[in-house]
């Protein structure tokens, strides 16, 4: 299963190929079995979402300023500068001082002295799956309850037809890349 995570099918998949992708390629293939994601469902649900999250893998943090979180007391953002120093970041887009605080915490990383870090591929994949976990993700993903799923990363359904499109492809290329290695 995780064998599917490769340069060839990631290339397929998202297009260019920088080279911090080898590293993550190879970060994912260490990380995600550990994390549950061992299943076709989970994985391609896993993908789908990252993807959407970061412009199928381009992206390590939000395009925007962040300052529409200033003063976001329900990201614990209560400090001037918070909402751009705390913006989206890594695969799940990590938001809001007590996030970066929360899973700095979980993860012994020092993600609130230092939140560009939440951007390195290995931090952000750590970060995604112990959020994944957190929030009993995999159980949606057995459930095929991809609506679920994105409540639960989104807070709603911003973006559904991308992630829609995104879990598709995914799906698309597992099952014919299964089909090749039979």
């Amino acid at each position: 299963m995780i064998r599917f995570v490769n340069q060839t099918n990631w290339r397929q998949l998202f297009g260019q190929f920088p080279a911090y992708q080898v590293t993550l390629i190879q970060d994912m293939n260490d990380l995600l079995p550990p994390a549950g994601i061992c299943t076709r469902d989970r994985l391609c649900h896993f993908l789908a979402q990252t993807a959407h999250e970061t412009g199928g893998f381009k992206y390590d943090e939000e395009l925007a300023s962040g300052r529409e979180y200033e003063h976001r007391s329900d990201l614990g953002n209560t400090q001037p500068g918070d909402g751009v120093k705390f913006k989206g970041r890594g695969f799940i887009q990590l938001t809001g001082r007590s996030n970066y605080k929360k899973y700095g915490e979980l993860l012994n990383l020092p993600l609130e002295q230092n939140p560009e870090l939440a951007k390195q591929s290995r931090v952000a994949l750590k970060v995604a799956l112990v959020y994944w976990n957190m929030n009993d993700l995999n159980f949606y993903a057995d459930r095929g309850d991809f609506e679920e799923i994105t409540r639960r990363i989104n807070g709603g359904l911003n973006g559904l037809a991308d992630r829609w499109a995104w879990l598709n492809k995914i799906m698309t290329a597992y099952d014919s890349w299964r089909k090749q290695n039979a």
